[in-house]
């Protein structure tokens, strides 16, 4: 039985059981009973008021003589029985009104469930529509720089929106690290203590928007790595390229959304400038937006 059972339950005990007694107590006093006694008493009762000679705390029945005056002996055993049932019926509306608020509490309960269930339905038709942004055609060059200028390291990608709307403001950062191969925790350095890595990108690049099922290509360079002290280094052993790609964009319902690949090229031959090398997803790697 749950506690609103137990409430309803008490609740009805109580009225019935007020009732109970006072049907006991009009059976128990005379002058409730006996409409002739109940009379009389309140003749000499009036009679001793207008002598001044009634007393409330020396008369045992003067509370009841003064009730004489709602509740009369002559009433009839049908106006009686109106009391009880109307004592009843305010037993069962107060039960009534327990019901209708555990009825209210459980349209509540409903009402919140469905109000989920509409926002749960509304989340998974947003996640069918909305932009959604992969990365792909990921390759490295050392690009040769004319005007005896140094060659560039340059990674070319490709973002595809394979979502049912389109991705705008689409914003993209970089991070390019060279590691030993046999262990990509550890970083190389060439023979002057000089790191092969590019620095965070501090700021954002703005690419163009991308419609459903359509891609873009780009191409970013990383100007301050040594790619000719990289090409070098490589012909006298192996190593990782890896490479981190962030991008950012707003899908059609405005809410922002980033997505981080990372890619990595094992180099068991030289970097040749000029040549393109197609680098491999790699999934296991560290998110290097967030450890650095």
């Amino acid at each position: 039985m749950s506690k609103s059972d137990r409430g309803a339950f008490f609740a009805v005990g109580l009225v019935l059981g007020v009732a109970l007694a006072l049907l006991f107590l009009v059976w128990a006093v005379p002058e409730f009973r006996s409409s002739t006694l109940a009379k009389q008493y309140y003749e000499n009762w009036y009679a001793a008021a207008k002598a001044g000679q009634n007393d409330e705390q020396g008369d045992a029945h003067f509370w009841v003589r003064e009730l004489y005056g709602w509740v009369y002996a002559e009433d009839t055993l049908a106006q009686w029985l109106m009391v009880v049932l109307g004592g009843a019926a305010s037993a069962i509306s107060l039960y009534a009104l327990i019901w209708l608020r555990r009825t209210w509490d459980q349209a509540k309960r409903s009402a919140d469930a469905a109000c989920a269930a509409v926002a749960e339905t509304r989340r998974i038709g947003e996640a069918q529509v909305r932009a959604y942004l992969a990365v792909r055609n990921v390759s490295f060059r050392v690009i040769e720089q004319t005007a005896g200028n140094d060659p560039v390291a340059a990674v070319s990608f490709s973002y595809h929106n394979t979502g049912l709307s389109p991705a705008t403001r689409v914003t993209g950062r970089f991070i390019l690290e060279v590691f030993a191969a046999a262990n990509s925790k550890t970083q190389i350095t060439d023979a002057t203590g000089f790191k092969f890595s590019s620095p965070k990108s501090q700021f954002q690049h703005l690419y163009p928007d991308v419609a459903s099922a359509e891609s873009e290509s780009r191409k970013m360079a990383f100007e301050k790595l040594d790619a000719k002290a990289l090409c070098a280094f490589t012909s006298a052993r192996f190593m990782t390229i890896a490479v981190w790609i962030e991008l950012g964009f707003k899908d059609v319902f405005g809410e922002p959304a980033t997505i981080v690949s990372s890619f990595r090229l094992v180099a068991d031959t030289p970097i040749v400038v000029g040549k393109k090398y197609k680098l491999k997803p790699a999934a296991s790697l560290t998110n290097r937006f967030r450890a650095s």
